[in-house]
Parts: C-alpha cells; sequence; structure tokens
C-alpha cells in the first residue's frame, strides 16, 4: 500500500469514527448529519463505494445496530436514506448499483413495525434486485456482490417461509424478468420498480396462464391447509350427495379470517348447503358482498343451467343477499354476451348490472389452483372483476 493509499484510508477510518459517535448520541440533529456525513462520503471511488462492495458498508452495520435494539424510527431512517442515496448515484453515473440490501432491510423494519404489505413489497423489491445481479453476473458485467442463485439470496427465503407466497410465483417473476432482459443488454436496469409493475400487469392481462398474483392483505386473510383440502376434494368425486362438497365448502370459507361458515342454514322458505357471514370489513371489495353470502355446493357434474341458477338468485334476493356462490365441476353455463339468453352467463351479468347482485362459481378447476397454491380470495376477486367489467 502506497502512503497516499495509507493516508486515505486513515483518514476514511476517521470519518467512520466520526459518523459512528453522532449516531451513538441518540439526537436526530445528530443522526442528521451522520447521515449528511455518510452521503457526502458515499459514491464511485469514495471511502464508502457501492460499487466495491454494497453490502459491508457502514450504512448496513448502523441501520442492523438500530434494527437489532429496537430502534425502528432511526433504523428505518438510515435504510431509507441509504436507499435514498444509491438512487441518486444512479442518477450521476447512469449505472445499476446493487440495492438488495436496503431494500431487504427495509423489508425487515416495516415487518417489525407492522406494516406487512409494505414488508412484503420492499422484500419483493429486493427479489428483483438479486434477479437483476445474477442475470448481470451471468453476463460478465462487473456486478457486485456475485449472484450465482438469486434464490438462495435471503429475500426470496423471507417470501416464500414468512409470507407463504409460493414458489411457482416466485419461479413466474424470475422467468419473466430473464425475459425481459433477453432483448435488453444494456445491463441498465435501474430501478426494480418497472419490472415488478410489468410483471403484475402481465398477470392481470393473462390471468388464464395459472398464476394468479396475491397481494399482502389477501395472503394475510386466507390460511388453509392444502393437504387436507385434498382430501376433502378426492372425497367429492364419487360422491353424487354433495355432503362431501359441503363439508369441503365450508371447509374452505372457514379459511378466510373474517369469513364464519354456517352449514346446513334452513329458512322459512328455502334451504341453503352453507352461509357465509361476512365479518370483513378492511378489505373494501370483500365488504361489497354483504353481510352474509349464500353457498350452493352440490356436487354439480355439469354446467349450472340457466333454471337452476335462476332458482338461486330467487333465494338470494328473498334473503336480501347480494352475493352467492356455486360449487359446480364446470361453472356457470354459457360465455357472457355473446351467448344465447337462455346460458347462465348471461343471466349472472345481467342480474349483476341490473340488481348489484353477483354470483360466483367455484369449479373444480378452481379447487385444484388452490389445492396448488393459489388464493382463494384472489380467485373471487378475478371472478368479481370479470362480471363487473363485461
Amino acid at each position: 500500500m502506497t502512503e497516499q493509499e495509507d493516508d486515505r484510508m486513515e483518514e476514511g477510518e476517521d470519518i467512520a469514527s466520526e459518523i459512528i459517535s453522532l449516531f451513538k448520541t441518540g439526537e436526530w440533529i445528530k443522526i442528521r448529519d451522520a447521515i449528511y456525513m455518510l452521503k457526502a462520503n458515499t459514491g464511485e471511488g469514495k471511502y464508502f463505494d457501492p460499487y466495491r462492495d454494497p453490502d459491508k458498508l457502514l450504512w448496513n452495520n448502523i441501520g442492523l445496530f438500530f434494527l437489532r435494539n429496537g430502534q425502528f424510527m432511526e433504523a428505518l431512517t438510515v435504510f431509507q436514506s441509504q436507499l435514498h442515496c444509491y438512487l441518486d448515484i444512479q442518477d450521476q453515473t447512469n449505472k445499476r448499483i446493487h440495492k438488495g440490501t436496503p431494500y431487504h432491510f427495509l423489508g425487515q423494519v416495516y415487518l417489525q413495525i407492522g406494516n406487512i404489505g409494505y414488508a412484503r413489497e420492499q422484500f419483493l423489491l429486493a427479489f428483483v434486485e438479486d434477479i437483476l445481479t445474477e442475470i448481470q453476473s451471468e453476463r460478465g458485467a462487473r456486478s457486485i456482490p456475485k449472484v450465482e442463485n438469486c434464490f438462495d439470496c435471503p429475500a426470496p427465503i423471507v417470501l416464500e417461509l414468512t409470507f407463504r407466497m409460493r414458489k411457482e410465483e416466485l419461479n413466474d417473476l424470475y422467468e419473466f424478468t430473464k425475459n425481459v432482459l433477453v432483448e435488453d443488454t444494456t445491463n441498465k436496469w435501474l430501478y426494480p420498480e418497472v419490472l415488478l409493475l410489468r410483471w403484475r400487469n402481465y398477470k392481470e392481462k393473462n390471468p388464464e396462464e395459472g398464476i394468479l398474483v396475491s397481494r399482502a392483505v389477501e395472503e394475510t386473510l386466507f390460511h388453509i391447509n392444502t393437504h387436507y383440502l385434498n382430501e376433502l376434494y378426492k372425497k367429492t368425486v364419487d360422491d353424487p350427495s354433495g355432503e362431501n362438497m359441503e363439508e369441503l365448502a365450508t371447509y374452505l370459507f372457514s379459511c378466510v379470517y373474517g369469513f364464519e361458515p354456517i352449514p346446513k342454514l334452513q329458512t322459512e322458505a328455502f334451504h341453503f348447503d352453507v352461509v357465509v357471514r361476512n365479518l370483513i370489513r378492511t378489505h373494501p371489495l370483500l365488504s361489497m358482498l354483504g353481510e352474509y353470502i349464500g353457498v350452493e355446493a352440490k356436487n354439480i357434474r355439469t354446467s349450472v343451467n340457466a333454471e337452476q341458477l335462476n332458482h338461486f338468485i330467487h333465494k338470494l334476493r328473498l334473503h336480501n343477499m347480494r352475493c352467492g356462490i356455486i360449487f359446480t365441476n364446470t361453472g356457470i353455463s354459457g360465455i357472457g354476451y355473446e351467448s344465447d339468453l337462455r346460458y347462465g352467463k348471461n343471466i349472472q351479468i345481467k342480474t349483476f348490472n341490473r340488481d348489484n347482485l353477483i354470483v360466483f362459481d367455484i369449479t373444480s378447476n378452481d379447487i385444484e389452483r388452490i389445492i396448488n397454491g393459489n388464493n382463494l380470495i384472489s380467485i373471487l376477486l378475478k371472478k368479481y372483476e370479470e362480471i363487473r367489467y363485461k
């Protein structure tokens, strides 16, 4: 090491020592000054160089110190400032910095303070950063840290184990990102938000591909034992009585926090296989389904025809219900406005437009999708939008 390099290292250590001293006071005015010093000394070729090693900077050590000591406001301030500093440097250099670390630690902070939705979003952004760095590493770009397999990084592990995101969903985001970058070899993807938004938009426009993107609130509300659901589903296959299908429906709705299924509710005029109390008020779309949801859980092996649908709608109207759900093998008959008026799909759409009464179908395909990890609430919301915007 040359004398000049030695002096520069000593100067850097003095700066780090001063910054640490300012943070240790715990005074916000000193924390502000410490962050100003960190920003002034962070950049390409500076003492804290995120292009050399973004994972071993003083930013991370200080933020983690606060986080581990339960000083969440201070930790949030440090990691937010670090992320904004990286973004400023990217704007100046037009070169990407690996930002997985501040996104990941922001996720940890938001998780600690109870903001689950925003925490999950930060971990997703960290995962996209890991994907980008893996791709840059494969292309031989100057990419620090090197990532050989992004699924071995912390963010996707947390998303799968803590947030219960399906591996299929993470794989889908991974493949989508790689496909987008096939046509772009600039290695400049500065903002992971762009790719995450493109992926979500693509999935919204192509729901038939099988992977529905679930939002954090839906993951929070719906928890199910898919192994038990699969056992119940097997029992329905050769059961024309519908008893096992009623049991399946009761269990399925009991797995939504805020839904309370009442099996075999007999009213003065009609019998409902299941009635679901809807106590959810925190989700605006689910709350719109009304206080009670009527459920037909007959093991219907064919499509629900117009006569069966009209009978069910009549029961819902009589009891002033705004939503009904029919379990059937292949769904409601017809394909919508292009169908003859005799078909169920047309009645379903017209009933919603005229009375604001909505009827869903839960098919064998939907149940299999839930067994494979899809979220019941995501499926219902997608069906709701398909009916509403026909």
